[in-house]
């Protein structure tokens, strides 16, 4: 047996592997904070995925703890007793899925981040996200009364039937600001001892539970806030001083985390940052503790998994956006099957979720929170269809998957001599290899569920004639947009996608044309390779508005450090030898640009060609799916293959 799957001691429970599920904000419940459609099998499916350990997400002590309300579903609360018969059915659906595992709940108070008027240790520096908030500094009436409702509420965890209860004192909610000399400037007893708060709520805890649950708490490792250019956070060094106290008040472990609200793109590192970001936290803080020490930041291939137990990086690996994408990640390492790992790409759309107040969701997943609803059923034989599907990317790909093994005769053409349509390209910035891991999986699938694939074919008259299909699914992509710019047609002019495949060769001096994700990308990548001056342009007011907020940000500041300059609100009147002739329309002031290369990021519009020429070539239905419909996302092309998938 490998390490990872040896059992350990928390407190008093007995986990079987080194495994767990960390906790992930879902909005799956109810606007009023009960349990919402389709949470408990979100739940039990990661249970029957193999973790030894789960975390449910954060369940609010209070109205004026929560963080603001979702506009699609909603947060859970544990403010009153008629929350422990939701919980308690949870719990129970996790133990049918999985009875070796055990099941704690986290438990928050955000805090300056809450709802109204904010609760605060000191009236001082408000969210980032919005100075104008208003905040209110806790009397010590206050304070006593917020922690006989965490001690409530964790009594009410008890009576539901867990086996653990996490205290939320990370990413900058409440109990860390009492923490951090950022946020907590008092001169009483929780000014002169900032740890006072977070050991009291602990200690009551403790008495009021008993020693039969294990107490957690999660902690920021380190607040990271000179990334922000605040400089009186606290650091690891400091962590390392604070977590001896913590544990000596009565926790059983200490989960590992980092950051704040403030600095949040921390929390949840994109593929810019290193596998394993926090697992430096976790080991540091291992080595003053003597409980278990949980480690969390972007683990999401079994081989790193096993790497950092064995390598005593931390004593339990929390997994969370890696269960997103694949709740039977556990279970695929054990097995060693990891070509059957759907693995997570750090793309962050699940945190996007969050943002737009809706729902979470994963890119490469649909079946999250419709674990239920997206079983896959074999059809009657009498019912399967020959299908025709036309295109090898992410949606073509997921179609023909999963008409396979709904049972159908499913033929796939793909023009390249390869699978992956966009994401080859895709792949090749930097922050963007996980992008591989994708590729790989879906064709590995494609391969063991015996999908016809047929590489090097493009799609004609001829050959739909002699497939025959009763069905035919379109994935066959968009084509590059050329904007109508005088001397577009230079040879100086070149496609982003032949920069990214080494297909040109750049000069000096570069200009982008194109300021969304594909123009950034290929800025960044250009940037990376040689010493060239680079200018990004484009007609909109901002850079990169359709990038999710939290990869937006460290992108565009990784520009910025290369010396990448922004240039918006652009006419482009004509493109010389010179470089490019703009107007700046808010200035109404011309400008040539020098630029001996000039590559457009332009965007794309749908292959219609295809779509012209399938139009009544098939017996039954023709479906049009991904960016052949509409150039848009990896997450819009596999969830439209999906649902194709088990709509034929």
């Amino acid at each position: 047996m490998t390490k990872l799957f040896s059992p350990i001691q928390l407190g008093p429970l007995h986990l079987v592997n080194r495994l767990a599920y960390a906790p992930m904000d879902t909005h799956f419940g109810t606007a009023d904070g009960y349990l919402g459609p389709g949470q408990i099998e979100f739940y039990a499916e990661r249970a029957a995925g193999g973790v030894g350990f789960i975390t449910v997400e954060v369940n609010f002590i209070n109205d004026r703890a929560k963080v603001w309300q979702a506009a699609e579903g909603g947060v859970l609360d544990i403010g009153d007793d008629s929350h422990i018969s939701d919980l308690a059915k949870l719990r129970t659906a996790i133990r049918e899925a999985n009875p070796d595992v055990k099941v704690s709940v986290q438990i928050s108070h955000v805090g300056k981040y809450g709802p109204g008027i904010r609760q605060v240790p000191s009236a001082i520096n408000p969210p980032l996200y919005d100075p104008c908030l208003v905040m209110e500094e806790m009397t010590g009436d206050d304070i006593e009364g917020v922690i006989e409702e965490y001690v409530s509420a964790a009594r009410r965890v008890m009576m539901a039937g867990y086996d653990a209860l996490t205290l939320h004192g990370a990413h900058g909610l409440l109990i860390q600001q009492f923490m951090s000399p950022y946020t907590n400037k008092r001169t009483d007893e929780y000014g002169k001892d900032r740890l006072l708060f977070a050991r009291r709520i602990i200690e009551r805890t403790r008495a009021a539970i008993g020693h039969g649950m294990a107490l957690i708490m999660r902690v920021s490792g380190d607040e990271f806030l000179e990334e922000v250019g605040i400089t009186d956070g606290y650091t690891i060094h400091d962590m390392c001083k604070m977590a001896p106290e913590l544990v000596a008040a009565g926790l059983d472990a200490i989960d590992v985390s980092a950051a704040t609200v403030d600095n949040f793109y921390w929390t949840t590192p994109s593929g810019y940052f290193k596998k394993g970001a926090f697992m430096h936290l976790a080991r540091a803080i291992k080595g003053v503790v003597n409980v278990p020490v949980m480690g969390v930041g972007r683990v999401n291939t079994g081989a790193f998994a096993h790497q950092m137990i064995d390598e005593e990086w931390c004593d339990i690996l929390c997994l969370g956006r890696a269960l997103l994408a694949d709740p039977h990640f556990p279970l695929k390492i054990k097995e060693d099957r990891a070509e059957d790992i759907r693995n997570c790409i750090a793309c962050n759309t699940c945190i996007a979720s969050a943002f737009e107040k809706v729902k979470v969701c994963c890119a490469i997943n649909p079946a999250l929170g419709r674990e239920k609803e997206y079983t896959i059923r074999p059809k009657a034989a009498s019912r399967r269809k020959k299908v025709m599907v036309v295109g090898g990317g992410p949606g073509g790909m997921e179609a023909a998957l999963n008409l396979k093994l709904r049972g159908h005769e499913v033929h796939l053409f793909e023009k390249e001599p390869q699978l992956g349509g966009q994401l080859r390209i895709a792949c090749i910035p930097p922050g963007k290899s996980e992008l591989r891991l994708l590729m790989a999986y879906q064709t590995k699938q494609l391969e063991k569920a015996g999908v016809d694939v047929c590489l090097s074919t493009c799609v004609d008259e001829n050959l739909i004639r002699d497939i025959s299909p009763d069905v035919m699914v379109l994935a066959a992509g968009a084509v590059p947009w050329r904007p109508v710019i005088e001397g577009i047609n230079s040879p100086t002019v070149v496609m982003a996608d032949d920069v990214l495949l080494d297909r040109v060769q750049l000069g000096k001096n570069v200009v982008v044309i194109g300021g969304e994700l594909v123009g950034c990308e290929v800025a960044h990548y250009i940037a990376s390779k040689a010493k060239t001056k680079i200018t990004m342009m484009r007609r909109h007011e901002s850079m990169a508005t359709k990038i999710e907020p939290l990869t937006r940000f460290i992108l565009l500041r990784k520009l910025q450090a290369e010396g990448v300059n922004f240039m918006s609100c652009v006419q482009y009147n004509r493109i010389t030898e010179n470089g490019v002739h703009v107007t700046h329309t808010k200035e109404c002031r011309e400008e040539i640009i020098e630029a001996d290369t000039v590559v457009l990021a332009t965007g794309t519009v749908p292959n219609t060609k295809i779509i012209q020429m399938a139009q009544g070539k098939t017996k039954e239905q023709l479906y049009i799916i991904g960016d052949n419909l509409a150039p848009r996302t990896i997450k819009a092309a596999i969830h439209e293959g999906a649902h194709v998938g088990r709509q034929i």
